[in-house]
Order: C-alpha cells, then sequence, then structure tokens
C-alpha cells in the first residue's frame, strides 16, 4: 500500500510539472517582418482571417493583414498638370486629363466623365479623393499574424460617440464573423516592437 502511495504521488508530481512547463510555442519574427511593423501604426484592410476551435472555445485565431497607404503625388507634377496628361492611382485606375482648375483648396482634374479632388497633406504632397470623397489607397504588403486573446478592441465607429469603447479578442471576432468590412479608410492596427499585434482601431467612416 505504501509502495502505491509513493507511485500515485510520484505520478502527481510529474503530472504537476508537465503542467508547469506547458508553453505556446511561436515562430519567432523575422528581422524583415520586424523591419516592417514593429513599434509601428499602420491602416489596414483585412484580406480574411481564420480559427482554430470551437465557437464557443476558440483556441487560437489568426487575421491576414493588408497594409495600406494613401496615394501621394509630387506638388510639382501636380500643379503642372495639362490636358493629355494621364494620371495612375495606386489601384490601377488610370485617369486621362481633359481639364485643371485650380483654388485655394487645391486643384480639380477633370476627365471624361468624373472629377477628381487634390489637396495637400501635412507634408506638402498631394493626396487625392473621388466625386463621392473617396480617397484613394494602395496595397503595400499582405501579412497573417496571430491575433491573441490579449488585443485591444478600440470600436470607434460610433459618430456620436465621444470616446472609443475599449472591447477584446470575441467582440472583434464577432465583428469579423458579422461581416463587418474593415478598411483603411476606418481600421488601424498597433504592433509592439515584438511585432505582436497589440491593438485594433475600428474608426467612423461614411463608408462603413
Amino acid at each position: 500500500m505504501k509502495k502505491l502511495t509513493v507511485l500515485l504521488a510520484s505520478m502527481l508530481l510529474v503530472f504537476l510539472a508537465a503542467g508547469t512547463l506547458a508553453q505556446d510555442v511561436r515562430p519567432i519574427p523575422s528581422e524583415q517582418f520586424l523591419n516592417l511593423v514593429a513599434g509601428k501604426t499602420c491602416p489596414v484592410r483585412v484580406s480574411g482571417y481564420g480559427t482554430c476551435g470551437e465557437e464557443a472555445d476558440i483556441v487560437s485565431a489568426s487575421l491576414s493583414l493588408t497594409v495600406c497607404e494613401r496615394d501621394r503625388f509630387d506638388p510639382k507634377v501636380i500643379e503642372s498638370l495639362q490636358a493629355g496628361d494621364v494620371i495612375h492611382f495606386g489601384n490601377g485606375e488610370t485617369v486621362s486629363v481633359k481639364e485643371v482648375a485650380s483654388d485655394d483648396t487645391g486643384l480639380t482634374v477633370k476627365s471624361e466623365d468624373e472629377a477628381y479632388y487634390f489637396f495637400k497633406d501635412e507634408a506638402g504632397t498631394y493626396i487625392a479623393t473621388n466625386e463621392t470623397d473617396n480617397p484613394y489607397w494602395k496595397d503595400v504588403f499582405t501579412v497573417e499574424v496571430p491575433l491573441e486573446k490579449e488585443v485591444v478592441f478600440r470600436d470607434f465607429s460610433d459618430p456620436e460617440a465621444k470616446e472609443a469603447t475599449v472591447l477584446g479578442f470575441r467582440e472583434l471576432l464577432q465583428k469579423l464573423t458579422d461581416g463587418v468590412s474593415f478598411q483603411p479608410y476606418n481600421a488601424q492596427v498597433t504592433f509592439d516592437e515584438n511585432g505582436k499585434l497589440t491593438v485594433f482601431e475600428y474608426t467612423y467612416s461614411p463608408w462603413n
């Protein structure tokens, strides 16, 4: 009986030790990845997501994020536009210039069918919108990153809200499940110095 007791105690110690030593093992972020995202906040489009586990007990999740940036144009080039010039936007759209007009707010460029508006940003370069004020964005790169359960989800999509509602992993997954469209005009993410996605922010936009 004493031997059985000792054996059971030894097995219990082994199980406890195994539980103590259990780890979540993940790949080390590459230097290239860290150079791209570490410590940065980026506008993104959610290109896809995945989960592992049952809905009530999701073990892990991941996001496919396309980091985007506004199309920016050289002021000397934009301010010298004339009929016959061709503008190439980052999304592949091409515009043949028919007419150019300028005022205190910027330039209006007209094609055969539409108008495009160019304004200077804080850096002095020009950014553009179309007739519905929709800005032009281009894709920079796409990465797949783990969505940690500690992620902070800041929902600032209510136009009447004075500050963001601070939520978390489950609420963000629910938005994704509900089919909310996260685009660079309404979503941005922040990575810490180790390349871990720590904050996902959803902001108000008229195109939400």
